[in-house]
């Protein structure tokens, strides 16, 4: 079953062109329980590697968020948070 937290991911990789590796890598350590400096420095990093771009969304994405959790709304979220 898919998470709120397999969309972001899925939404954000794909939008993140050449950062994509680098995304993926450091959500995949976080998920595993990485230190919290690397939570810090993904956060630090992210504006600068990913963009401040909106997440574009599909109706179909946004059907997803409604069905994972009733009333999230995803219109006006970035890439970097």
């Amino acid at each position: 079953m898919t998470t709120p937290r397999d969309l972001l991911r899925r939404l954000v990789l794909a939008q993140a062109g050449l950062a994509a590796p680098w995304a993926g890598t450091a959500l995949a350590r976080l998920a595993d329980g990485a230190p919290d400096r690397d939570l810090h420095l993904f956060l630090g990093f992210a504006p600068r590697r990913l963009g401040k771009a909106d997440l574009e969304l599909s109706e179909a994405d946004r059907a997803e968020a409604e069905a994972l959790r009733p009333g999230w709304r995803l219109d006006g979220w970035s890439l970097d948070g």
